[in-house]
């Protein structure tokens, strides 16, 4: 599906359906918001995709996208991820408990964010986020893994001395500027 305003409208008609598929995940390492978030992706990604004329239900056809887009975060980000090493492994050896697929780089895979920066369009995208402010920009590139590797609201804060909630609310608004500027990105 290519179609901007339909893709729009998906995405914001079932927002209430990520914010409950996320609720479903909370205390499992991650913030509701960053949780929202990630779902937000998986739907944007549900409705690039989805074919009216081969599902009727847009809902079901995205829970999947939603679900993945979560777990995968939460596999990344999640409590197991952020254990340092030293819990892991006795001190003063703190690499004893890493194993050699830790470590190697499988070179002929490329990296997902790679992949999903590839196929979308990325000149698109860089108008509109030359259209938000220094601190939007950073907020929105780091969430969303934009040229960098994805944060979390809660490091996003941490790099730039801001509180999560500082963050948040950056991300709102710059949110919604984007969400008005698209309507117009044919003419920009």
């Amino acid at each position: 599906m290519n179609d901007q305003k339909t893709i729009q409208k998906l995405i914001s008609d079932n927002q209430g359906y990520v914010y409950s598929l996320a609720s479903h995940y909370i205390n499992r390492g991650l913030d509701f918001e960053d949780l929202v978030s990630e779902g937000n992706l998986g739907m944007i990604k549900a409705a690039q995709t989805f074919d009216p004329d081969k599902s009727k239900h847009f809902v079901n056809y995205a829970s999947g996208f939603i679900k993945s887009s979560i777990e995968k975060a939460l596999k990344s980000y999640g409590p197991e991820a952020s254990k340092s090493l030293d819990d892991q492994g006795p001190r003063g050896n703190q690499y004893s408990s890493m194993s050699l697929l830790q470590v190697l780089e499988d070179k002929n895979t490329p990296p997902t964010d790679d992949k999903l920066w590839a196929d979308s369009n990325s000149e698109d995208v860089e108008k509109l986020l030359s259209l938000l402010d220094e601190r939007e920009s950073i907020v929105i590139r780091g969430i969303y893994g934009i040229g960098e590797d994805k944060l979390t609201m809660a490091q996003i804060g941490e790099e730039n001395g801001w509180k999560r909630e500082r963050v948040r609310q950056i991300r709102d608004k710059a949110l919604k500027k984007l969400g008005k500027a698209s309507i117009l990105l044919p003419i920009l």
